[in-house]
């Protein structure tokens, strides 16, 4: 087994979050920032897992891993228990079978060699989708035979991702896992997930407020309000839907005619009013509120994405916005006590680095 590279990227609500739980739509986007994760084999008889971001540094003997789990696995194709299973990229490799529904794809059970793996995550951001965009990178791993993948292997990719997913959430929508594995946009709608042809590649600034919140407790909070004021609340949850809507034809209009300016002028304006209902429905913060001001003063627009209540927020980048306003846009943020990243949206889902020591997109911490 050689060396393997692979990534996959964050995600960003975009639009319709909290409306969604109502049955609204909802569009959210791949996001740029990339987990990478780096498979080296070695022959000490143990798996390393290395996450510097986190500062865990764990390892496992292969043969204490195969007597303790390989028992407990019962599965047919991807459908099992989250908890009797891990994706086949590391547990299948150790017991040394094959076993139908494996990420390779063939029903054989011919024996592959123990596989003893060094794993090295490396995260570039730790808020957006961060334990999704895990279980898309360590899925992938095992789907590696040749450079990138078939539709039907990426769908493969991200069901495996899907039971990550089981473990870590317990019951996840499917969203964040389809998004770092399929990449582009989707439309959300009462658990059914559809991708959106015509999405753009968009500039954003990222800035994550610093400040935790409790997605849980923002839910119940906007519910509460519901319940009191459902004729004031219904007609805004609406108005959410709408935002998304509308924001669905500009991305297709920008697809067809990336330069144009009217274009972004309506994303523009959508992201002010959906932050403003965003406001209205209880899920604002003093934090966001001063990264919505301090970008105006520049002449840019954002918005919450996610749960609110602190979190993170994006705003929206023209192709026109020179590197020097950014510059000074993210030095007042930072000092202001947040951090911010320029990157962007609707870029690809996971992919295979073929050539990972040539590859000036992988950040020099995952080789050292």
């Amino acid at each position: 087994m050689e060396e393997i590279v692979v990534s996959a990227p964050g995600k960003v609500i975009l639009h319709g979050e909290h409306s969604v739980v109502y049955g609204k739509v909802a569009v959210a986007s791949s996001l740029n920032l990339r987990c990478y994760l780096r498979l080296v084999p070695n022959d000490d008889g143990l798996i390393s897992l290395d996450l510097p971001n986190v500062d865990v540094h764990q390892q496992w003997s292969v043969d204490r891993l195969r007597k303790e789990l390989m028992s407990k696995i019962h599965i047919q194709g991807v459908n099992c228990t989250a908890m009797t299973i891990m994706p086949p990229g590391g547990l299948y490799q150790l017991s040394g079978t094959r076993t139908q529904g494996s990420l390779k794809g063939d029903s054989s059970s011919e024996p592959v060699p123990p596989c003893d793996e060094v794993m090295k995550v490396l995260k570039q951001f730790a808020d957006i989708g961060s334990e999704d965009i895990g279980t898309d990178a360590l899925a992938g791993c095992g789907d590696v035979e040749t450079v990138g993948w078939s539709d039907t292997e990426r769908a493969l990719i991200n069901q495996w991702a899907f039971v990550g997913e089981k473990i870590i959430h317990g019951q996840p929508s499917g969203i964040d896992n389809s998004i770092s594995a399929l990449g582009g946009a989707i439309r959300f709608q009462k658990k059914q997930i559809t991708p959106v042809e015509k999405m753009p590649s968009l500039r954003v600034l990222l800035t994550n407020t610093k400040v935790p919140r409790s997605t849980k407790t923002l839910v119940a909070s906007v519910g509460d309000r519901y319940r009191k004021y459902t004729a004031v609340m219904s007609p805004i949850l609406d108005a959410m839907e709408g935002v998304a809507e509308k924001c669905l034809q500009v991305y297709a209009d920008l697809q067809s005619n990336t330069g144009s300016s009217d274009a972004y002028t309506q994303l523009e304006e959508l992201i002010d009013i959906n932050q403003s209902l965003l406001g209205a429905i209880g899920v604002g913060h003093a934090t966001l509120d001063k990264i919505v001001l301090t970008t105006a003063r520049y002449g840019l627009h954002t918005k919450l994405t996610g749960a609110g209540g602190g979190g993170c927020t994006y705003t929206l980048l023209r192709p026109d916005v020179k590197a020097d306003t950014v510059n000074k846009v993210c030095q007042e943020l930072r000092q202001a006590g947040f951090d911010c990243w320029e990157t962007s949206i609707g870029g690809p889902g996971v992919l295979f680095h073929s050539n990972p020591s040539s590859d000036s997109s992988i950040p020099c911490q995952l080789f050292a």
